[in-house]
């Protein structure tokens, strides 16, 4: 597909992709609106016009190829290591190639936590488990760009997975 007709839609999408914005911030940036809460409810809707969305992921692909070819080569890099550790009886250096290996292709995870566990178990409501998180944040701002980036993540992963139908 080539560019958007729409000179601001093929802004909005350049910006949500190389600049790494949210639905919201690009909008903003593309169409030039102020008032976030409109922002971020326009960049929404744009995300789910088909043109937009088909743009999207056209101009994801090349980079989504090219990662897929850099795991391939990591993993085969990789393989290769652990066979010359193995035999030159290294074996912290097989346990540590093995722990990329499955990191790489997703059977291994970090996980993160905030807070001790069970900190969350006694938060009834929502309001509650944001007062949490602001706390843990160190403040609502720190909490709403720490959101975002996991919004952000959240997109991004939802766009891997994502496949054009039709």
């Amino acid at each position: 597909m080539p560019e958007l007709p729409n000179r601001k839609r093929e802004n909005f999408c350049n910006q949500l992709l190389r600049n790494h914005m949210n639905a919201g911030k690009a909008y903003q940036a593309a169409y030039g609106v102020a008032d976030r809460h409109v922002a971020d409810a326009a960049g929404s809707r744009l995300l789910r016009n088909v043109a937009v969305s088909t743009r999207i992921a056209e101009l994801q692909r090349p980079v989504a190829q090219k990662s897929r070819i850099t795991v391939q080569s990591l993993l085969a890099e990789l393989q290769a290591t652990v066979e010359a550790a193995r035999a030159a009886k290294q074996f912290g250096a097989v346990n540590g190639s093995l722990t990329l290996i499955g990191k790489l292709t997703g059977l291994l995870r970090d996980q993160i936590e905030i807070g001790g566990p069970g900190e969350f178990d006694t938060c009834k409501t929502p309001d509650e488990v944001l007062d949490r998180l602001e706390a843990d944040f160190g403040g609502p701002a720190e909490l709403v760009e720490g959101l975002e980036f996991m919004v952000d993540l959240a997109r991004r992963r939802a766009a891997d997975k994502a496949r054009l139908v039709g």
